[in-house]
């Protein structure tokens, strides 16, 4: 049900009794009365809220009463938030809570559920964060008016990458908010009152690229991936690359999780060339890029800042010598067929 709220701060304009034209009104959790004799008969008078309990929206609009010469009260169309009471003297304003949701999704705008977010901020219950928030998250009557509060992700959900900037609002009188400072991933919107934050996660990648010495694409290399990946499974995934020297890079799409070592092998090489021994371990960063772990092969390569695994591998060679009779001395111009 409706409570009374302290907090709020009301001003009276008009013509007054002792010679002003203004008065002050603090709302307590009782009716708060101005003081007698101050009205005069015939005259028209404004409320205005300008002050709003903390966690609650400012009124936009002002009550316009007039005091007719009998001592009546009376008015026009209420404007919204406002009531009148049966006694025809009190008027009751209501402040509607400032709503604020904290949505996560992906890229196509789906829902996602596992990750974590610290919200940083002064709060009406004057503690200044809100720490593991899930990704869809809602709070009622928490943020207060003229505040900045900063949305920090700190977990992202498995097979995605994490935003490691902060987002921060501004939450506005009416409820509303502007942004303080932009992000990458992130969204504000005040549609139907409520302060939305919308935070978009990409998925994870790694694509793996073969290529000879000279640079050329090899097509029938086969690797496996192993880790833990995002959807509980733990045995390796099994890749080729194509002729174009490339796997294909969807079948790891959201697999890969932040913060977790993976360890790329090579199992079977392309025709005429030599099988790589050596295995890679990298890790996921925040941001989706890939990190190695311990000494890299030289075979692998990373670029800065990229998801691609480039493997490189050498071509089988012989070399037929032509020896004498006692295995000590090479001719020249030997041919063989």
């Amino acid at each position: 049900g409706e409570k009374a709220l302290s907090g709020a701060e009301f001003v009276i304009e008009g013509k007054f009794a002792d010679g002003s034209t203004s008065q002050v009104l603090e709302a307590t959790e009782s009716a708060h009365l101005l003081d007698e004799g101050l009205l005069v008969t015939g005259e028209s008078y404004t409320v205005r809220e300008t002050k709003a309990p903390a966690g609650y929206k400012l009124l936009d609009d002002a009550l316009e009463f007039t005091v007719e010469k009998d001592g009546a009260i009376t008015y026009g169309d209420l404007p919204e938030g406002w009531a009148a009471g049966e006694d025809g003297y009190t008027f009751t304003a209501k402040d509607a809570p400032i709503e604020f949701a904290l949505e996560k999704v992906d890229e196509q705008g789906r829902a996602l559920d596992g990750a974590t977010f610290t919200i940083e901020g002064t709060f009406v219950d004057g503690t200044t964060a809100r720490k593991n928030i899930s990704g869809n998250t809602s709070l009622s009557t928490e943020l207060v008016a003229g505040n900045a509060y900063k949305v920090i992700e700190v977990k992202a959900p498995d097979g995605y990458t994490m935003l490691e900037d902060a987002f921060e609002f501004t939450v506005d009188a009416n409820g509303s908010a502007t942004v303080a400072t932009e992000a990458d991933g992130y969204t504000l919107s005040s549609e139907g009152g409520v302060i939305t934050v919308k935070a978009t996660d990409a998925q994870t990648e790694l694509d793996i690229a073969k290529v000879s010495t000279e640079g050329a694409s090899l097509g029938g290399a086969t690797f496996e991936v192993a880790g833990t990946f995002a959807d509980g499974a733990e045995s390796p995934i099994v890749l080729t690359t194509g002729a174009d020297g490339k796997v294909d890079a969807s079948q790891l799409r959201g697999k890969l999780i932040v913060g977790k070592e993976y360890t790329i092998t090579e199992t079977k090489a392309p025709a005429g060339y030599e099988l790589i021994a050596d295995a890679l371990t990298v890790m996921v960063n925040a941001d989706g890029t890939l990190e190695v772990v311990g000494d890299s092969p030289d075979a692998y390569s990373i670029g800065d800042g990229t998801v691609t695994v480039t493997v490189t591998d050498t071509p089988i060679t012989m070399q037929l010598v032509k020896k004498g009779e006692g295995g000590t001395q090479n001719f020249g111009g030997a041919k063989f067929e």
